[in-house]
């Protein structure tokens, strides 16, 4: 889950309310870039959709969406006349999430984290008067070294001056989880675990990271603010657990490997309600791993 509140420092109200020069709009560009980058950013990359979320309310509590790729584009296309307008829809699109989400909730949290990381770039937004002039010289390249010749070139096909056969030269082996339990295991339980590897990575991959983000590391109650958490959920379950299981040989077939995700999901649907951001992405996550498994 995600980690605790960052408060954001404090900005001026009017950060700079000016025409916004090139090398500002070019360095906030860059620095919108990263931020989709930053683990906080999912909920917010895109705008949201309310029949995907099941979340049919939306619109009706925020009136003003915003979300991360529309700002980027507002930006390259020169909708913004200062940096203050770019810095006001960034706040309008965390407020939002308080306002649909509330205080507490995950989504949220995540979006204060978020802020505050994006404020801090601010710092080294470029000043009118201190910016580099278009014409400043770039610095001469350092001329490459001359490669040196007076000794021969090895040649891998061939024996070595004084007789030893070459080494031949591989390719490193493929980094698949490590597996440190001894115990031997039957063909079929060892291609089972390939499998759950398998299933893992794909969990693990990027281009589902928007929904399956949740579920990465253990659920932090205090950093959530849910103290009530434990009581409700008794086994909990990650998925972080589950590849240090499977790394460690705690898993002697599929089936036990399977239990732990379902856990998982299940804890998520117990303890959030049906429509909660994190409940669609457990639900989003179960038909993706109901998909693997079929395989």
């Amino acid at each position: 889950m995600e980690t605790p509140v960052t408060p954001a420092p404090e900005i001026q109200q009017s950060f700079d309310s000016t025409p916004m020069s090139a090398p500002q709009k070019k360095y906030l560009l860059e620095q919108v870039r990263k931020t989709k980058k930053v683990k906080n950013s999912a909920a917010f990359l895109t705008p949201v959709d309310p029949v995907a979320l099941n979340i049919p309310t939306y619109f009706e509590i925020v009136k003003n969406p915003m979300d991360i790729t529309t700002l980027e584009e507002k930006l390259k296309t020169d909708k913004y006349t200062s940096v203050d307008e770019v810095v006001k829809d960034f706040y309008l699109m965390i407020d939002n999430a308080k306002a649909f989400n509330g205080p507490t909730h995950a989504v949220y949290l995540a979006g204060e984290n978020l802020r505050s990381y994006f404020v801090k770039t601010l710092i080294h937004l470029p000043k009118k008067g201190e910016e580099p002039s278009e014409d400043v010289p770039k610095k001469a390249k350092k001329p490459a070294p001359e490669k040196r010749t007076s000794l021969p070139r090895r040649d891998t096909q061939h024996s070595a001056a004084d007789g030893r056969p070459k080494r031949e030269i591989h390719r490193p082996a493929p980094k698949d989880l490590p597996y440190s339990n001894p115990r031997p295991r039957k063909k079929k339980s060892q291609m089972e675990l390939k499998f759950c590897e398998y299933a893992l990575k794909q969990l693990y991959d990027k281009k589902n990271y928007e929904f399956v983000y949740p579920f990465y590391k253990p659920v932090d109650p205090v950093a959530l603010n849910i103290p009530n958490y434990h009581n409700v959920i008794k086994k909990p379950m990650d998925l972080s657990t589950v590849e240090q299981n499977l790394k460690n040989g705690q898993y002697v077939s599929a089936k036990e490997f399977k239990e732990h995700v379902e856990l998982m999901l299940k804890n998520c649907f117990k303890f959030n309600m049906e429509g909660d951001f994190v409940y669609s992405c457990g639900k989003k996550t179960e038909e993706l791993f109901k998909q693997l498994w079929t395989e």
